[in-house]
């Protein structure tokens, strides 16, 4: 027996009709592929972030500032 809980109200999964229940295999479909893309989002940000690092890093190193140009 599986509750389901849905604005405050609890329904049991057993009592679903094969519709029902292939609605909320999609509702599950559906946020499972929300999270690996939340997922992919936080990593390529964490790579585009590092990127921009590293070139910013790299651009200092092959251009020094002089004293004066501070």
């Amino acid at each position: 027996m599986t509750k389901l809980t849905i604005d405050d109200k609890e329904y049991d999964t057993d009592n679903f009709t094969e519709d029902q229940l292939g609605t909320l295999r999609d509702i599950e479909m559906a946020q499972n592929e929300v999270n690996r893309l939340a997922y992919s989002h936080q990593v390529m940000d964490a790579r585009r972030q590092a990127g921009i690092a590293s070139l910013t890093e790299s651009l200092n190193a092959d251009n020094p500032q002089s004293e004066m140009d501070v």
